[in-house]
Parts: structure tokens; sequence; C-alpha cells
């Protein structure tokens, strides 16, 4: 439910790459790119992968041609968005779409994090549990200042 009082600080509907910072660790082939994913799949989690973005052709995505790399060992694949101003703001709301297609907790992890100090420390806000996720769906968290 949305109350009186709630504004748009940032909006994405990436129709162009909006140059967000990417770190792949060392998968730097098939790690985070923006594109037009094709809507191929390998391992059977998460398929048929989507042919286009919610909005749009275009999207950001963990390998646009298929599964995400298997065995990435401690590395994190990053994808992180511009300083977000939220100062104005009393409380804030993330909302966005995505496909997801991982094995349970145990093998992959999938991870929204938040910073309210420039990235000095990171707050884990959703993370995926011990069920195989193979749904697209939409995720609202309430986020405290």
């Amino acid at each position: 439910v949305e109350t009186a009082g709630w504004g748009t600080y940032f909006e994405e509907t990436f129709d162009s790459d909006p140059g967000w910072a990417i770190d792949n660790g060392t998968f730097p082939s098939n790690g985070w790119a923006f594109g037009q994913p094709t809507g191929g799949e390998n391992d059977g989690y998460g398929g048929p992968d989507p042919s286009a973005g919610y909005t749009g052709d275009t999207v950001y995505g963990v390998n646009l041609n298929g599964d995400a790399p298997s065995n990435t060992g401690t590395n994190e694949l990053k994808l992180t968005t511009p300083t977000i101003d939220l100062s104005d703001a009393t409380s804030a709301q993330l909302r966005f779409r995505r496909w997801l297609g991982v094995e349970y907790d145990n093998w992959d992890h999938a991870r929204i994090r938040l910073s309210i100090d420039g990235g000095s420390t990171w707050q884990t806000v959703w993370e995926n549990g011990s069920d195989t996720i193979d749904v697209s769906s939409r995720i609202t968290r309430s986020c405290g200042k």
C-alpha cells in the first residue's frame, strides 16, 4: 500500500545502458553485462531464460547467453547502482522486477545489499533461501534510513 507523500527518487527502465558499476571477479566473459538476453539455458534451473526485459529488450543480467558461471568459489559477481540520495526521504522502498534461476543457498547465493554510508558498509536486505528459485517475481522491501 502506498501512502500520500511517496515520491520516486530513482527509476530505471534500461532503455539504454545506465552504466552501473560491474565487478565480475575472475569471470569477465560470463558475469554481469548489459544487453538483450538470448533466452538460453543449459542446466535446467530457471529456464527457459527470458529473451527480453520487463520494460523493453535490454537488461542487466549474468551471462546473457545462458546459465550463470558455475563454481565461482568465493567470488561475488557485483552490480552496483550509482549513489541514490535519499536524504530528504523519511522512509524508502525498493521495488524491482527480476528473473532469478538459482539452486538453493547451499550452492548459489543471490543477495540484495544496501549501504547508507557511501559503500563503506553493506546490509543484506534480501537473499535466496533453502529453495531452488525458478520464477520471475517482484520483491518489495522497506529500508530504514
